[in-house]
């Protein structure tokens, strides 16, 4: 049942009152800091979408142009692409690979958390959302979202899972570092395309028709592992980051309870910006 709060056990609390002068002060203090704090915290959040660009920007240009800045290019005939290597192929995706819906799972057959019973990952269009009993991969492969807003993230699948009806299944993949086609595949953000109707939709027709560049393997795989090594240089930066606005949050609450509990005298408190959080 749903937990109430009566007008009586409002009526029976009791709540220190300052005076009114200090109750201003207390006020004045925590506009200002409170302010002073969510300011740092705009900064540190405007600094996150920042890193997430770089690391976007890193990968595409990585999977799409190589290492080798000095390299001849040429143009791919694909305006997504743009120009490439020149040691480079292009070629429809139908040519390196096979694409088939995954398959509905009953509500039943599956729990949100990983019990003793229940170990394999049930795949949907935005990745775990549950653990079963069943699997319907039998390789290493990749599911695609297919329906719905955030249609087209990828996620890179070993069996044993299921992939659910709400996503694709690339398999068989040919000429491809499974890795490599998954960075290529977000790169080309087939979101940006399906969003483009009413119902956001992915279909494996639509996958199969993607022209897509075909570095040498082993340049794939040299690619792969410097990106994997760039990009988590920067997740870990922005998982500072966002441990430091946590530990503003947290300090902004404290500083509100301290004040208006008494537990801090706001005309000598030495402020945030004073004791040097930045």
């Amino acid at each position: 049942s749903m937990v109430k709060v009566s007008q009586g056990h409002i009526r029976a609390w009791t709540l220190a009152l300052p005076p009114d002068q200090e109750q201003d002060a207390i006020v004045a203090f925590l506009d200002r800091e409170t302010a002073r704090i969510d300011a740092l915290v705009a900064k540190k959040e405007r600094l996150i979408e920042l890193l997430q660009e770089k690391r976007t920007a890193l990968i595409s240009r990585a999977v799409t142009k190589g290492l080798d800045p000095k390299v001849p290019m040429k143009e791919s005939g694909a305006e997504w692409l743009g120009e490439i290597p020149v040691h480079w192929e292009v070629k429809p995706l139908r040519w390196t690979l096979s694409v088939q819906s995954g398959e509905a799972l009953p509500n039943s057959e599956f729990e949100l958390t990983e019990s003793e019973e229940r170990v394999v990952p049930v795949i949907g269009g935005n990745g775990v959302m549950g653990y079963g009993e069943r699997s319907n991969t039998a390789a290493p492969c990749i599911a695609v979202g297919r329906v719905g807003a955030l249609c087209g993230n990828v996620h890179l699948v070993n069996p044993p899972a299921w992939v659910t009806d709400n996503a694709l299944i690339l398999s068989d993949i040919r000429g491809f570092d499974r890795q490599y086609l998954a960075l290529l595949l977000e790169t080309l953000d087939l979101n940006r395309w399906a969003s483009q109707n009413a119902q956001p939709l992915i279909t494996g027709g639509f996958v199969r028709a993607q022209r897509v560049c075909l570095p040498p393997l082993r340049e794939q795989q040299h690619i792969v592992k410097r990106v994997s090594a760039e990009a988590a240089a920067i997740d870990a930066l922005i998982k500072r980051v966002h441990d430091a606005i946590d530990h503003l949050k947290e300090l902004r609450t404290a500083l509100i309870s301290a004040s208006v509990t008494g537990k801090i005298d706001v005309r000598v408190l030495v402020t945030p910006a004073k004791a040097g959080i930045q």
